[in-house]
């Protein structure tokens, strides 16, 4: 494993849509305004694959460079995943470790009207 710091603050936009990731050491913020930006990021900043590929191959990068990404909808935390964070629990479904925040992502979704 290699730790590393990261620094970052970025303003950035997808298909119109604005987001950002900041920075200020071992935890990555990804903040997306609505659920639909954060799916459509998702696809693209990660390889082709099934779900479970795509948070596998996250973690598994997370895991080497000791990071942690916490991505928030409308300012509420709705996922944590990297090193040293989340549940076992997820391992019974053949997924990676990580954060989920159920509650948090309903109200962040019913707050920004993208369950409509």
């Amino acid at each position: 494993m290699t730790p590393v710091d990261i620094h970052a603050d970025l303003d950035c936009e997808l298909d119109s849509a604005p987001f950002s990731i900041r920075s200020s050491g071992r935890k990555i913020v990804v903040e997306v305004p609505d659920l639909a930006t954060g799916m459509k990021l998702f696809h693209v900043g990660l390889p082709r694959g099934s779900w479970r590929r795509r948070l596998s191959f996250l973690k598994r990068s997370l895991d080497q460079l000791i990071l942690v990404v916490e991505v928030k909808i409308a300012g509420i935390t709705v996922m944590k995943v990297g090193h040293q964070t989340g549940s076992r629990l997820w391992n019974c479904f053949g997924m990676p470790r990580l954060t989920f925040k159920c509650a948090n992502m309903i109200r962040a979704c019913s707050a920004k009207g993208s369950l409509d």
